[in-house]
């Protein structure tokens, strides 16, 4: 009876620990978001972060738990209470009770045009040293915001819309909530996206869901993968294997470089042993003769025994090298009903691969892809699609090798 009663103690222990949210620790990666904009953050101790014009530092945040408010007080955050702040949460409204409902309905309707209304200082009754003065006395952000609105002169002529607009610049400007986010495989994608498309090969959130779904990635998969997106790619195929398979990611240079994605996501060991990077120039055997070629193949005896193993279930391209060339050196290396997912910018180069393919009458079931998709504003009579995007988002050419 004893053993019984001390197992479920411990038993109940192991299902509290796991309920438990993960906390922030001194080293690992955060997704730092303030008024639309994020940025991924190692958290060191008196590193400066700037993020839109807003300068903090991150000492605080270790102990506390992912998902939190918090908020910019000299430099330093803050955590917020329980309550989501309430710039956040109506981040396109008007504060309350600045304008009524009534005044809102009719204001709404007006095709009065906000270029007649001359923008100068003078409109504005709140001066510069009282605003430094309520900044200094920790006043919020939300009761200067509100302040700002109310000792605005042309405020109520504006229509709704620019009411909106005025709040929301306001907010952008002197709202100092932020919101911290463990890494997730889609917020690195969204961030590193919209930092430097062209370093991620224009690979758009939508286009790299369906070169996933397409890859056919499952637990104990043997992936084979040239990439050069930060890593995105080989972190999405390490988490969805969870440890059991293999991803063998050929790289350019003697170590594997610029994965930050993989990095950011502090897999456990257990998990990580999966990613096996290996040469390049020790996968398709050039500069054999070369001493510092011999030194890296000691040290990557083991993985390069997996890469001549073959019996790759999926082979994943998404790289600035020249796919009819990799693919024609590493499509041996794939199994009989094995998946290729071939992924560039550029649907010329694609189309030269789809002939080398076709021809080669190794791989059934080949087509080329790509998506469409546009971000909307949903607001009150303001939808509408996003003013700026790209249109393209690359091209896929997929297939099956058969005998």
């Amino acid at each position: 009876l004893k053993s019984f009663f001390y197992c479920s103690l411990e038993f109940k222990k192991k299902m509290e620990m796991k309920d438990e949210p993960p906390t922030i620790k001194e080293g690992c990666f955060v997704v730092i978001t303030r008024c639309g904009y994020s940025r991924l953050c190692p958290v060191v101790p008196g590193k400066r972060i700037l993020l839109h014009k807003t300068v903090f530092y991150l000492d605080n945040l270790v102990g506390h738990y992912f998902g939190q408010y918090f908020e910019i007080v000299n430099k330093q955050l803050q955590v917020c209470s329980n309550t989501i702040p309430e710039s956040v949460v109506f981040s396109h409204n008007l504060p309350d009770g600045l304008m009524s409902d009534s005044d809102a309905d009719s204001n709404s309707n007006t095709e009065e045009a906000n270029g007649n209304m001359e923008e100068n200082a003078s409109n504005q009754m709140v001066t510069c040293e009282e605003l430094a003065e309520m900044k200094k006395k920790g006043t919020s952000s939300d009761e200067i915001i509100r302040t700002l609105v109310k000792g605005s002169l042309s405020f109520k002529r504006k229509s709704t819309f620019a009411q909106s607009k005025y709040v929301q610049r306001k907010k952008l400007k002197h709202s100092e909530y932020v919101l911290v986010l463990k890494p997730t495989i889609r917020l690195l994608a969204d961030i590193f996206y919209k930092k430097n498309p062209g370093k991620m090969q224009y690979l758009r959130q939508d286009a790299f869901a369906m070169l996933l779904a397409k890859s056919n990635i499952y637990p104990g998969a043997r992936v084979l993968i040239v990439e050069d997106c930060y890593g995105l790619i080989s972190a999405a195929i390490v988490e969805k294997m969870n440890g059991d398979g293999i991803c063998l990611q050929i790289h350019r240079g003697d170590q594997c470089q610029s994965k930050p994605c993989l990095d950011a996501m502090d897999f456990p060991e257990n998990i990580l042993k999966t990613f096996q990077p290996v040469p390049i120039s020790l996968a398709i055997k050039e500069n054999e003769n070369d001493d510092n070629a011999t030194s890296i193949f000691t040290k990557c005896q083991q993985k390069l025994q997996e890469f001549e193993k073959g019996e790759f279930d999926s082979l994943i391209i998404a790289s600035r090298f020249d796919p009819r060339i990799l693919s024609e050196k590493l499509l041996s290396k794939i199994k009989l009903s094995g998946t290729i997912v071939i992924y560039s910018a550029c649907i010329q180069v694609l189309s030269e691969c789809f002939q080398q393919l076709r021809s080669s009458n190794q791989v059934l079931n080949l087509e080329i892809t790509d998506t469409f998709m546009r971000y909307y504003q949903i607001l009150p009579n303001r939808t509408r699609p996003e003013m700026n995007g790209h249109v393209s988002c690359g091209y896929l050419l997929s297939g099956i090798v058969a005998e």
